[in-house]
């Protein structure tokens, strides 16, 4: 017994030691990563609220007409105040955010393996594998950011349910409001964490009535701003597709398939149909994680609805809240017409990681079975991080839209329009789909010329002023070539 117990906690050493490997895997080559439209607009609305000196009050209107809570730019504010401090160059941001979501993440699994004691090791291990937490964590976008708030917002309510005290309930009410403030995604995680909570501790809550109600209320003057806002723009006649209409069976991929983005399942999204055949195969390969966890899923899912009195009693109450989440999240992915995107599941992954790994443990009983089917996960599961680390770096980028120009050359041309002295609105584009760049380039050439870093670009260039140019993909002169994604001008 004692030797079986040294070698599972050698594995878990080693899985730990492989999930500190994944996170550090995200600050390898920054300069490849993703710098799209949102993200642009974001740090553009951030640099403009703190040049005017004010807070913003809401953020992006989404693709429904629902606009959404500003908390992500305040952060972006603090990004940049804190790059202010020193001149920081663009890329610091991408190395703060890869450190300010891996070092949360990590907290948050730490806190949930402490809560639930039976959860496997190596399953964080290949959640720190997950391409779409790798790629998320190296991006200026809001949506990644639930990622951790929702993981340590069912922390804080777990553990508040095991043993209630007053700052594990403030905690994860201040978790759920800046969830809220961040994106609508959150909010099955919010109310079913919320319900779960009363449910399990409501004679203590009913004590402590006065302390409960004035956490309440002071997390709602704190929302209200933006509550007034959405409540706004849900009475728009510009809101399309939210609320309880026609079926649209697309709801259903909302409620099934989120275990997706632990695993390497649908990967392949970033890397664009540009991508060499055996590229995108190997990623296609790797994407047996995704139907090794999607089994486990749906066998607990199905175990955890239908079991009636064999329930064992240590598994009772993460029985009761899978219940109550599905619940919640059906209702709510009918009403918002949710469907299987990969960024829809950043604010309800962890109910179908815990889901997984409540099944893993529960019904994989063959202790060698389950080392080779770890081993094949977890090699898999590198082997799909380094195809796309090694795709994107040597390839410049992609031609793809999910991925795109890189940040590094982004900058170069941001540079080369401040050299020239050539506006954006000067700028054409030889491909359609990556006009989405002006509004990149807008932010880019602002932020340098804000650092002061234009007057040193400006010192010896032409004093004939360059009005137009056009961005063209670096090696389509070259006859037979590579097609990277690089982009030039050219004048």
């Amino acid at each position: 017994m004692q030797v079986i117990q040294r070698t599972e906690s050698q594995r878990d050493t080693i899985y730990w030691c492989l999930v500190g490997l994944a996170l550090v895997l995200r600050f390898v080559w920054m300069g490849d990563a993703r710098f799209f439209w949102d993200e642009a607009t974001f740090m553009g609305m951030a640099l403009q609220h703190n040049i005017d000196g004010e807070w913003a009050q809401y953020a992006l209107k989404g693709t429904r007409g629902v606009v959404y809570g500003p908390f992500a730019i305040w952060i972006f504010q603090i990004y940049l105040k804190i790059g202010s401090l020193f001149g920081a160059g663009v890329l610091f941001y991408f190395y703060l955010s890869a450190l300010i979501h891996s070092a949360t993440w990590l907290l948050g699994m730490i806190w949930l393996k402490k809560l639930f004691h039976w959860m496997p090791v190596w399953m964080i291990a290949a959640a720190a594998l997950s391409p779409f937490f790798f790629h998320y964590s190296r991006m200026l976008w809001d949506n990644p950011f639930l990622i951790e708030l929702t993981l340590l917002l069912f922390c804080s309510g777990w553990s508040f349910v095991q043993a209630p005290k007053v700052w594990k309930i403030a905690l994860a009410a201040f978790l759920a409001a800046a969830s809220f403030l961040i994106h609508l995604m959150a909010i099955p995680m919010i109310a079913s964490m919320g319900i779960f909570m009363v449910w399990k501790q409501k004679s203590w809550i009913l004590k402590n009535a006065l302390v409960v109600m004035a956490i309440l209320l002071g997390m709602a003057a704190w929302t209200y701003p933006y509550v007034s806002i959405l409540l706004q723009s849900l009475a728009s006649s510009d809101t399309q597709g939210v609320g309880f209409g026609a079926w649209n069976t697309k709801f259903l991929e909302g409620i099934f398939v989120g275990f997706a983005v632990i695993s390497h399942l649908g990967g392949a999204y970033f890397l664009g149909n540009e991508a060499p055949l055996w590229i995108t195969m190997l990623a296609h390969l790797c994407a047996i994680t995704g139907i090794v966890f999607g089994a486990f899923f749906l066998t607990g899912l199905g175990k955890a609805l239908l079991l009636g009195k064999s329930v064992e009693d240590s598994d009772r109450p993460l029985i009761s809240f899978f219940r109550i989440y599905w619940i919640v999240l059906l209702i709510f992915a009918y009403a918002t017409k949710m469907g299987g995107h990969p960024h829809y599941f950043n604010g309800t992954w962890v109910g179908f990681f815990l889901l997984t790994a409540w099944s893993l443990q529960k019904f994989l009983k063959s202790p060698k079975v389950e080392f080779k089917m770890v081993i094949m996960v977890l090699a898999l599961a590198m082997t799909g991080i380094l195809n796309q680390l090694f795709y994107h770096h040597f390839n410049h980028g992609s031609r793809a839209k999910h991925q795109g120009v890189t940040i590094e050359n982004q900058l170069q041309i941001a540079e080369e329009l401040i050299e020239k002295s050539i506006p954006t609105s000067g700028v054409s584009f030889q491909d359609a789909k990556f006009s989405y760049l002006t509004r990149n380039f807008e932010f880019l050439t602002t932020y340098l010329k804000f650092t002061g870093r234009d007057a040193e670009l400006m010192k010896d260039s032409d004093t004939q002023t360059q009005q137009n140019a056009r961005l063209v993909w670096a090696d389509d002169e070259q006859k037979g070539a590579k097609k990277t994604g690089r982009i030039k001008l050219v004048y």
